[in-house]
């Protein structure tokens, strides 16, 4: 046989051997694409995935096979291409997508529509079951009410306001302030801030009790936290009330403990 004849018969297996292979393989597409990648949807090649052949979405309206993660990671590298990489001042400013800052009147604003939700405020308060109860004595509600305050924000903010809201009587000017607003001028005064900002409270001494048994008032020792470490005491007077609940009428600042004579 002649070189010519070999080359031939080599050149004609070679081909046909290729042929073999591409009907044998399919190129997936590398990880880096999305499975809902327009040329991977417009694919029809048979034996791939449903993600991978054509284009169908899940009940969520994700592509079938994907996830939010995928989505996620899309939206990153659609972000990434089109700033460069670099993000100025770190935020990405990019058409369709806006940054909000609130400022401190817009958070306190919020804040206080949050708290004006009776309903949410209700169920977090009842399940805690730190609602007015006949079996609580004056005791006990100071107890509630100032270690409340003392751990304001947990587990929310100001519910430590939002105790002491609930516990107070017909007769408090705090009755008809929202937690939000309480927690506010606690924050803002002078004096009242040590009731959210201190390191213990305890009862200064006995309790004293009206003829009637109707008022208490009890002086409670409040101590600030290093290393302007205060003592303050408070006076704090209660009533019973019709419901035979025990409220808080007030809540009294006295001068520091050092200063008494």
């Amino acid at each position: 046989m002649c070189r010519a004849s070999v080359v031939n018969a080599i050149t004609t297996v070679l081909a046909a051997a290729c042929v073999l292979r591409s009907a044998a393989f399919v190129d997936v597409a590398p990880a880096c694409f999305s499975p809902s990648s327009p040329l991977l949807a417009r694919s029809s090649v048979s034996g791939l995935p449903p993600s991978l052949g054509r284009s169908v979405s899940n009940d969520e309206g994700y592509p079938a096979g994907s996830s939010r993660w995928d989505g996620h990671s899309r939206r990153s590298s659609r972000l990434l291409a089109e700033t460069n990489g670099i993000y100025p001042d770190g935020v990405p400013n990019l058409p369709g997508i806006k940054t909000i800052v609130e400022t401190e009147e817009e958070e306190e604003q919020r804040a206080v529509r949050e708290w004006q939700d009776d309903g949410r405020k209700g169920r977090v308060l009842v399940r805690r079951k730190e609602i007015p109860s006949p079996a609580m004595d004056p005791a006990s509600v100071c107890q509630l009410v100032f270690e409340s305050l003392q751990n304001n924000d947990d587990p929310m903010l100001d519910y430590g306001a939002a105790v002491a809201v609930k516990f107070a009587s017909s007769k408090s000017a705090v009755r008809n302030m929202t937690p939000a607003e309480y927690g506010a001028f606690l924050r803002n005064d002078p004096d009242q801030v040590l009731l959210v900002d201190n390191a213990s409270c305890a009862p200064a001494e006995r309790a004293k009790v009206s003829a009637d048994g109707k008022q208490v008032l009890q002086k409670v020792e409040v101590v600030g936290r290093y290393p302007d470490v205060v003592r303050r005491i408070v006076e704090v007077q209660l009533t019973k009330e019709e419901d035979d609940c025990w409220r808080v009428d007030a809540m009294t600042f006295g001068p520091n403990v050092e200063q008494r004579k």
